[in-house]
């Protein structure tokens, strides 16, 4: 520390003393003077502090040439302080709202500039000009792209993404972005930190905008909604979602076959249709999917889970889809049609396999022999007759089979229960193609049997 500086030092801390006798010696002399108002008292003096204090640094600026750091960027004076320079912008900016007439249509309270087409305020003068280009037409454009904006910064932006420059990279992957704020949340992702959290709840996340999103959860508040029908959402992804189902649009599209889609999830889950790929695996056992919800799904069958019921009767179920299968047993509807001829169901996957007796397609094939089927399930239960597998036992006696109806046939055996009859006679029995037999062979006279001597 030179010589310079520690004059300066001790002249700094001189300088408390000295204000405090200079207010001492006023008092004394204008104190028959003074105002009665204890307030008006602390107020008096607390300006003639800081008039006193301004005055003396300025004898010491002067005495030690000390420079002045604080430099207005419009006029060009120089301040010893940063709340001089403030108070003088502030000044200044009064002094301007006479001059400039884009601002002065609107008066000033509290030494504020207000915006005319919205809420905005501010003190500084160059942020409400900056501003102001958000509502007018002083914008920045390019030539090249036709792009239109208010700031420069946002031009460049804009510039990358016509381009696909992306000179943010991160160095733990070869993740890259074309801004920088984008890639200091990517980061978050290779650090595990989530450093905000909700207030209601155990949630945290890494973006202010997904917390957001996730508080609406709990207030029920949906902001967006479609102006084509009375659909409402939380998120603007979940109504840009929506809009596709007014005007058609399917911009996602898989380049192995036509299936096109509204979403990008939807096409990645397609796209697993061509590759098998299946990274979704059960922990409880062997299973695996392609399909992170089919996932939950099956392990309910682990856990026993059936959260949807029938407000009818006791039915439950783990499938919402199941359960709307079901309701139509109650109802009686079948809104699933054949065009060919007069079959109608209450399930999709019945007319599909309906549709396959007409075309004679069979699109599952056994790897161990010439059979073919049209139904996947059946496929299953025909490799146990290669395998010997037979998962399905009684709980009554010992027997074994490899399908489930076959189990529920032989229950029967024990419970003495016939559940299908015949219109004509009163003949009853358990299984149902015992009853299309004795219909041809009891009332039809039909003889499908023959000798070949």
């Amino acid at each position: 520390m030179d010589n310079l500086d520690i004059c300066i030092s001790k002249l700094a801390i001189k300088v408390d003393d000295i204000t405090k006798r200079m207010l001492l010696r006023k008092q004394t002399k204008f104190s028959e003077s003074m105002p009665s108002s204890v307030e008006n008292v602390k107020e008096t003096t607390d300006t003639d502090n800081r008039k006193m204090r301004n005055g003396i640094k300025r004898k010491i600026n002067d005495e030690l040439k000390m420079p002045n750091n604080f430099t207005c960027d419009h006029c060009g004076k120089c301040f010893l302080t940063k709340s001089l320079l403030k108070k003088h912008i502030i000044e200044e900016n009064k002094l301007d709202q006479t001059k400039n007439t884009d601002i002065q249509e609107r008066p000033f309270f509290n030494d504020f500039f207000y915006c005319d087409v919205c809420e905005f305020k501010t003190k500084v003068k160059l942020c409400i000009e900056t501003h102001l280009k958000v509502h007018a037409a002083k914008t920045v454009n390019t030539h090249v792209y036709g792009h239109k904006c208010t700031l420069k910064e946002h031009l460049n932006k804009d510039y990358l993404t016509h381009t696909d420059e992306k000179p943010f990279s991160g160095n733990f992957c070869k993740y890259t972005c074309s801004e920088k704020g984008r890639l200091e949340i990517h980061l978050i992702t290779h650090t595990g930190e989530k450093p905000l959290s909700c207030h209601l709840c155990k949630y945290t996340c890494t973006h202010n905008a997904t917390l957001t999103n996730h508080l609406r959860t709990h207030t029920g508040k949906k902001p967006f909604s479609c102006h084509l029908c009375k659909y409402k959402c939380a998120r603007k992804d979940q109504l840009n979602l929506h809009l596709r189902t007014h005007t058609g649009e399917k911009p996602f599209s898989c380049h192995l076959c036509k299936y096109t889609c509204t979403q990008n999830s939807s096409l990645i889950k397609h796209f697993r249709t061509h590759t098998d790929e299946k990274p979704f695996s059960c922990n409880f056992c062997k299973y695996t999917c392609a399909n992170k919800d089919r996932l939950k799904i099956h392990l309910r069958t682990h856990t026993g889970e059936k959260p949807f019921s029938c407000h009818l009767c006791n039915y439950t179920c783990a499938q919402n889809g199941s359960l709307i299968n079901y309701l139509r047993t109650h109802t009686g509807e079948k809104p699933f049609s054949c065009n060919l001829c007069k079959y109608k169901c209450a399930r999709k996957d019945s007319l599909t396999l309906h549709l396959r007796k007409h075309t004679g397609k069979n699109p599952f094939l056994c790897h161990l022999c010439k059979y073919t089927c049209a139904h996947k399930g059946r496929i299953k239960t025909h490799l146990r007759t290669h395998t010997g597998e037979k998962p399905f036992s009684c709980h009554l006696c010992k027997y074994t089979c490899a399908q489930h109806g076959s189990l529920v046939n032989h229950l029967r055996t024990h419970t003495g229960e016939k559940p299908f009859s015949c219109n004509l006679c009163n003949y009853k029995c358990v299984r149902k193609d015992s009853l299309i037999i004795h219909l041809k062979r009891k009332h039809t006279s039909e003889k499908p049997f023959s000798c070949n001597f």
